[in-house]
């Protein structure tokens, strides 16, 4: 297990270097093909460690049958067992809950990881030669309230410079409203006068 640690975290750095090369210019399109490569040879060479290890274990094993056949008695013969033991317990599970073994497992994730990295290498050798382009997507331009592309403070920045100017506006109207009524109630209002003073020169010419 410990050789599979060291195969995840070289294989987690090409994967980052792979995925940094796909987010940059085309140019470095080239170092993506070569990460891809380079992942599905590290993929290669864990899997034949793996066929290494797989091999000794079960030679151990064999020589551990041959010991517990020989000096234990049939209910402690536990690699004896093994085989048999896994077998009917494969069976008495449905498909998709059976366990795999330790090879099996590792086997899978070699497989993913080469087609990974083969997959990056013809996508970068294709982004490199310009046959595939990667697009980024564009600016969403902001709309204000009227709907048009601009800034959204626009349309607040009117309503507020049409309230501060509709309101002097009407403060002027009404005064001069104000005005033109005073100035029609001034002749009636001065009317009284007038017949009073007509009336004292009466008098007096009397």
């Amino acid at each position: 297990m410990s050789m599979f640690n060291f195969f995840t975290v070289l294989a987690g750095i090409t994967l980052a270097g792979i995925g940094a090369t796909l987010q940059g210019a085309p140019t470095f399109s080239a170092i993506g093909a070569v990460l891809g490569m380079l992942l599905a040879l590290l993929s290669f060479v864990f899997w034949k460690l793996d066929q290494r290890v797989a091999f000794l274990v079960k030679h151990a094993e064999q020589a551990h049958e041959q010991a517990e056949a020989k000096l234990l008695p049939p209910e402690m013969r536990l690699f004896c067992e093994e085989p048999g033991a896994h077998i009917s317990a494969c069976q008495a599970k449905p498909a998709h809950r059976r366990h795999w073994t330790f090879g099996n497992s590792l086997r899978v994730t070699f497989g993913a990881m080469a087609a990974i990295g083969l997959a990056s290498t013809v996508f970068s050798g294709l982004r490199l030669a310009g046959v595939v382009k990667l697009e980024k997507p564009e600016a969403v331009l902001k709309t204000d309230s009227a709907g048009e592309p601009g800034n959204s403070g626009d349309g607040a920045k009117r309503a507020e410079q049409t309230g501060t100017r509709d309101g002097p506006v009407e403060v002027v109207h009404s005064r001069t409203n104000n005005s033109a009524t005073a100035q029609k109630n001034l002749p009636d209002a001065a009317a009284p006068s007038d017949s009073i003073e007509r009336e004292n020169s009466s008098v007096q010419s009397k």
